[in-house]
């Protein structure tokens, strides 16, 4: 498969994409314990956290 040919099969690729989403996800996982509007803190980490600067707003509303 041209998948495992360019990333690999090993499990430490699964495990590092595991940890990287849930880094990614951060301050939406922190939103859902602490936050009335973890809706906008998720929509705001999915379309714009690929930027630092909207992962850092989002980071910032959730720990608010």
């Amino acid at each position: 498969m041209v998948f495992n040919r360019f990333f690999g099969s090993s499990p430490w690729t699964y495990i590092a994409g595991i940890i990287g989403i849930v880094v990614y996800f951060l301050p939406t996982l922190i939103a859902v314990r602490r936050h009335r509007s973890c809706l906008l803190v998720f929509l705001i980490n999915l379309f714009f956290g690929v930027s630092v600067i909207g992962w850092i707003i989002a980071l910032i509303l959730a720990i608010r």
